[in-house]
């Protein structure tokens, strides 16, 4: 994936953001570049403008993925380091729409390495940072999603 993250909305939309930048690439600075990309091509759009939720100046930058994921969103960001080495944490809804799990399947099919990489998968469960569920990947956060929201109908 050569984005640095991106953001899958209730609708089942994504907006990916961002260009990866290894730590062996010249052009490498020592930051992830995730808050810097987001505020520049996610902020500004009219995607997120339209789901109405606000990002807060005053919060840390990862506290605010938190706030979005307790909102509805789905954050998915790459963190690696090297092409060799891939790792994507994501900031997962507690309530995924159906849109939303069935685009998170197609980019899993899409971006194989979201499948063949690290990935810590969080789910926050509530105001407090330290009140969540982690999974193992994207496709096991799908299929307990699918399966809870087909028991509730």
């Amino acid at each position: 994936m050569d984005k640095i993250g991106m953001v899958v909305y209730p609708n089942g939309d994504y907006q990916p953001f961002g260009k990866i930048v290894y730590i062996n690439d010249p052009y490498y600075i020592n930051k992830s570049g995730h808050e810097e990309y987001f505020r520049k091509e996610i902020l500004n759009s009219e995607e997120f403008a339209n789901s109405n939720i606000q990002y807060d100046d005053e919060k840390y930058f990862y506290n605010n993925l938190i706030d979005f994921s307790l909102s509805g969103l789905s954050i998915i960001l790459n963190n690696s380091q090297t092409e060799s080495k891939m790792t994507f944490i994501s900031y997962v809804p507690k309530e995924p729409t159906l849109e939303q799990l069935a685009t998170i399947k197609n980019l899993l099919i899409a971006k194989r390495e979201l499948l063949n990489s690290k990935n810590d998968i969080y789910e926050f469960q509530g105001d407090g940072y330290d009140d969540y569920l982690k999974y193992s990947d994207l496709n096991n956060y799908c299929m307990i999603k699918e399966r809870q929201l087909s028991s509730h109908r």
